[in-house]
């Protein structure tokens, strides 16, 4: 009986080999096989070349061939295992390259190096303040993010570049709002300090141990935005604060500028011309504010703040624990208006 004719299943494509392949996978088989099959040979890495068979441990080397077949592409040049191969000539038909590519599973061993950073780091900066791998920055709805800039100046106290800012591209410092990424969400309030510009070891301040619902972690932020400032949150689009009791300069808040979200503010505090300097000249033309009152700064970072920041509430059914935690803005601004305090 004659031999069984192949299939052209490898017509109008050119194979390369790199390395060694195991078993029966030799270059005088290979090239037998291929060419029964009308598919052509190449002992040369040159511009003809459709396929490059290797090995994974091959393919990891980056020897001078698979770094011609990557600097080529895929389009041009896909580099598979021998299974591509193998499996084709059983199937007797040209099977798609796709789950032989060693292309694919390097992009999917980098993303897991990625993966596994995005991990690492995160357990580095859960030990000083929040892991960010498990919590995230806060949004409100109106697409605020609430982690804002402030920052100082006093050349009569020989303070330059002072910031509280999240990272430390510039130096400073940054107090900031995280929301848990798992739900039912929980957050908490943290903030980075830098003490001049370029300074590359901040100093870290969370007052809470552990995350909490929003309306503690929230009254935190607030109460943080007040010492530094010296003005309340719902105000910091109105009014500005130059002195503090010692005669220094009070941390500075620049809103964002240009239609970008500036958080939810009661009418009262909108601007209506430049903002208010407290302290300034009467008639000097500062927008005018509704007054408020102010809580006492000495009890305003303490781990048990007053009633009217921390209060609650309360939860009837701990099905309902969702909703409390505040997920949603308006479930927020209904807490804090109970709580006595004005919506974001």
């Amino acid at each position: 009986m004659p031999p069984r004719k192949e299939k052209p299943i490898f017509q109008g494509i050119t194979i390369a080999l790199a390395g060694e392949l195991a078993g029966q996978w030799n270059d005088t088989n290979i090239t037998r096989w291929v060419s029964q099959r009308e598919g052509v040979i190449s002992y040369q890495m040159d511009s003809s070349v459709t396929h490059l068979i290797c090995s994974e441990d091959e393919f990891k080397k980056k020897s001078p061939r698979i770094k011609a077949a990557l600097k080529r592409g895929k389009k041009e040049c896909q580099i598979v295992t021998v299974d591509w191969l193998e499996d084709s000539i059983n199937k007797r038909r040209r099977l798609p390259e796709r789950e032989y590519s060693l292309d694919k599973s390097l992009k999917g061993e980098r993303a897991k190096q990625r993966q596994d950073s995005k991990v690492a780091k995160g357990l580095e900066q859960g030990e000083k303040a929040v892991n960010t791998y498990l919590y995230h920055p806060y949004s409100d709805r109106t697409f605020f993010r609430y982690e804002i800039t402030m920052t100082r100046d006093d050349d009569d106290h020989d303070i330059h570049g002072e910031r509280y800012k999240l990272s430390p591209p510039l130096g400073g410092a940054r107090p900031q709002l995280y929301e848990s990424n798992a739900k039912p969400r929980l957050y908490w309030f943290v903030a980075k300090f830098f003490k001049r510009k370029g300074d590359s070891q901040p100093k870290f301040h969370r007052p809470s141990d552990f995350p909490g619902l929003f309306a503690k972690e929230f009254g935190l932020f607030e109460a943080f935005f007040q010492v530094k400032t010296g003005i309340p949150w719902e105000r910091r689009l109105v009014a500005q604060k130059p002195l503090d009791e010692k005669g220094k300069v009070f941390f500075r808040y620049t809103p964002p500028v240009g239609g970008k979200p500036v958080g939810f503010v009661k009418g009262d505090f909108m601007p209506r011309a430049s903002p208010e300097v407290e302290g300034a000249p009467e008639g000097a033309g500062q927008a005018s504010a509704v007054a408020e009152p102010v809580v006492q700064p000495e009890n305003l970072l303490s781990k048990e703040l007053p009633a009217a920041v921390v209060q609650t509430q309360p939860v009837d059914n701990p099905e309902e624990l969702t909703e409390q935690v505040r997920t949603e803005p308006e479930s927020v601004q209904e807490e804090l208006a109970a709580a006595g305090k004005a919506p974001i």
